[in-house]
Parts: structure tokens; sequence; C-alpha cells
């Protein structure tokens, strides 16, 4: 949220950051700060189907923007998924994939659904043989469990939700003396220093959490000064190629 308390401080307002263990523990905090007046506004990350904390918000009458999609009757700011699973596909059919499969986080995540169409529309686009791979967390090692369960038929590349469950996999297809980016194609849809520090520099979407947050602190603002509620997209991501694809 770098870009958000950029862009709130120059109104002289700070952010507070909270960790929640679950999404009733995040409405809980919700509560306690409307009750106490604790904040103005807040900022609502991982958008989930038929999310409560929206219905929550709404009804303790606590302004918050929904970050990650569009959010019907309310101040949000959308990324553009399904344009940055195409660019991926795209690149993958350039090296000359047939086949790849995409290890996902939970179905609970609206984006990760949007990720998993757009990336199936677009593989069948180009002749390539594509499947989802639900994994069972979100950490290194559920990264590697699902991984494991693709062998002993990997395919030409797998695209993985993020940096971790990218860890978990590389590290079971090395084991498994498949060559990153020769043997296998392996992609990241989250980027940080994991991707560019492995023995093969991992391909990933580099996406500008700054400009997402300044995008948020926008609308926030914009809904407290009684502009009413904005809709934006945030810029789409784009693809660093590395050695794991080329």
């Amino acid at each position: 949220m770098v870009g958000a308390e950029r862009t709130l401080s120059e109104r002289s307002l700070s952010i507070i950051l909270a960790l929640a263990t679950s999404v009733e523990d995040e409405i809980a905090i919700y509560r306690r700060w409307k009750s106490s007046r604790t904040v103005d506004g807040v900022i609502v990350v991982d958008p989930r189907d038929d999310d409560e904390r929206v219905n929550v918000l709404t009804s303790i009458g606590l302004p918050f923007v929904y970050t990650g999609q569009h959010c019907e009757g309310a101040a949000s700011v959308s990324t553009s998924d399904h344009d940055a699973m195409v660019t991926i596909v795209d690149h993958l059919a350039e090296v000359g994939c047939h086949s790849l499969a995409y290890i996902h986080l939970s179905h609970n995540y609206q984006h990760v659904r949007d990720r998993g169409k757009a990336l199936l529309r677009r593989a069948a686009h180009h002749g390539i043989d594509a499947f989802v791979a639900p994994s069972d967390g979100e950490s290194e090692d559920a990264g590697a469990h699902a991984t494991s369960s693709l062998l002993p038929h990997i395919p030409d590349a797998v695209v993985y939700d993020n940096e971790i469950l990218t860890l978990g996999g590389y590290g079971v297809l090395s084991r498994h003396g498949y060559h990153i980016g020769q043997d296998v194609r392996v992609v990241s849809c989250e980027d940080s220093p994991i991707c560019r520090v492995l023995p093969i520099p991992v391909t990933a979407l580099h996406r500008s959490p700054a400009d997402l947050g300044a995008l948020a602190a926008e609308a926030l603002l914009a809904l407290l000064d009684g502009e009413g509620e904005h809709d934006m997209t945030s810029g789409p991501p784009k693809l660093t190629i590395r050695q794991s694809t080329m």
C-alpha cells in the first residue's frame, strides 16, 4: 500500500494496516473501527465470490473501496487479469508450447477464476492443450504438491498463480530432472525477487502495487469528499521475460 500511503499523506491522512487471519476476523476489525471511529474509510483487498465484507461494510456505513475487481454499487479499482493471461499464453505460443497447466489458488477468489477462464480461451485460440490444476493452499509446499500431481506427464509449460507456488513447483521439477526453460517453461503470475534469484530466473507478470494503491486511495478520497463511487481500472501488468521461457 505504498502508493496509497503516499497519496493519503498529501492530504495529511495516515493509513492503518491490519492483518486478519480470516474473513470473520477481518469483519470484526471493520466493526471495531466503525464503533470506535478509528478510520474514515477502508480499502478492501482480495475479492471473493458473494463477498460478505461488502454487505457488512455497507450495512454499518463504513466507506470502502474494493480493489481487484469491479464491485457493483461501490467504489472499486479493478485489474485486467484477462489481458494478463492473454499475454502469457501468447508468449508461450510464440516459444513453441503445445500444452500447459495453470496451478492456481483457491476458487474462492474471483480473479483466480477469471485468470483460468482467460487462459483456457486463449490457449484454445492457439490450439494449445491446457488445463487448470488447483493447489491445496498458498504455500511453497502447496505448489510442490500440485506440481507433483502432474508427474510423470509434465506439459510444455506450467503457469503458477504466484511466486510462492512457483518456488515449490520449481523445486519439484528440478529434483525430477526437468531443465527449466528447456524441458518445461515456467511462468509466475506475480513477480518478486524470488523469480529473479532462482538458478534459472522465472518469467513473471510485473505489476506496480504502488500504482494500484494510489488509485485505491484516490477513489477513497473521492468517496469521502462526496464525489460518489468511482470505478477505476489499473494499467495492465507487463510480462518480464526471463530464462525460464526462453
